[in-house]
């Protein structure tokens, strides 16, 4: 796993639900106290340092290279995704409501939280009234 946002340590100990070989890149992200004991009383490994490269022989992965040019054997590696909206909504208010998604009773859906896809719906799942 490499530590690549601020659910990264959530993550790793999410993979350790799957595997009993879970191993942590802190990249650019050290770890704080208590995620550090989160990770181990997990029996997670961590490796400080920043990642450089991938070793890669006939196109599988078989390590990973920090800039010391320390290599940690692995045969795979999970990086989180980004969020971006794709949506132009978020800038211009009468755009995300002319852009609504409408149910039924004519009220619109989905246009909240266009620009912050990880935000939660306040309305908890309760469609929005039109104004």
């Amino acid at each position: 796993m490499l530590a690549s946002g601020p659910m990264s340590t959530h993550q790793a100990l999410l993979f350790r639900q799957l595997s009993d070989d879970v191993t942590y890149f802190t990249h650019l992200l050290p770890l704080n106290h208590e995620q550090a004991e989160q990770l181990a009383a997990r029996g997670i490994r961590v490796v400080d340092g920043e990642v450089a490269s991938l070793e890669v022989v006939k196109d599988r992965l078989t390590g990973v290279r920090l800039w010391d040019d320390t290599v940690v054997d692995r045969d795979a590696l999970v990086v989180s995704t980004r969020m971006v909206a794709r949506a132009a909504a978020h800038q211009d208010p009468f755009l995300a409501e002319s852009q609504a998604h409408r149910d039924g009773h004519g009220r619109a859906m989905g246009a909240a939280g266009a620009g912050e896809p990880s935000a939660r719906s306040r309305g908890r799942g309760r469609p929005a009234t039109p104004r």
